[in-house]
């Protein structure tokens, strides 16, 4: 009974810490996204200022 209930909590913490993971990729995913839409915007901006 006692290891049953260890297994049960053990599974929940991994199931939380995965939830959590997975939402942390996901966030971290988009930051870098959007950072690297400003970056190619800011690049093509200073590409245009001196090359054209």
């Amino acid at each position: 009974m006692l290891g049953n209930v260890e297994f049960r909590l053990k599974a929940e913490i991994i199931w939380k810490l995965l939830l959590f993971l997975a939402f942390f990729l996901s966030l971290l995913r988009a930051l870098l996204l959007s950072l690297g839409n400003e970056l190619n915007s800011g690049l093509q901006f200073f590409y245009n200022l001196h090359f054209k």
